[in-house]
């Protein structure tokens, strides 16, 4: 049943990864400038892919899949507090500002996310190889 879960999750992050390829290399082609979407989009996308194929790689080690829950908590932790730090704090500085709160959806939500996800990886990496050491 792993096995299974593995083939169909490595698929879905193939296919997120090739959408956002073909993305990006439309926003190159077209000279268009949709920057801020197509870094949202790598935000968002660029963890789903990682995480997707580092299951499907490595998901059958149950310590790896510790390691992968991890560096998802640490995500979903850093995404939280980014998320509610960017939608509250337009509103506190700047209530005039009805579109203030978006910067905390689309903009450091997804970023915390990302560089959650990225400090989480790192850790999980450092505390089993310090562990292995020791």
């Amino acid at each position: 049943m792993l096995a299974l879960a593995r083939i169909i999750i490595g698929a879905v992050g193939l296919m997120v990864g090739g959408f956002l390829v073909i993305n990006s290399l439309n926003v190159l082609r077209a000279h268009i400038n949709d920057w801020p979407l197509l870094a949202i989009q790598a935000a968002v996308l660029l963890p789903i892919v990682f995480f997707a194929l580092w299951f499907t790689l490595f998901g059958h080690r149950p310590e790896e899949r510790a390691r992968i829950g991890f560096a998802l908590g640490m995500g979903v932790i850093v995404g939280f507090i980014f998320l509610v730090a960017g939608f509250f704090g337009p509103i506190i500085l700047s209530p005039a500002s009805n579109q203030g709160p978006l910067f905390g959806i689309f903009i450091s939500g997804p970023g915390g996310f990302l560089l959650g996800c990225i400090v989480g990886f790192i850790r999980a990496r450092l505390i089993t190889d310090r562990s292995r050491e020791g």
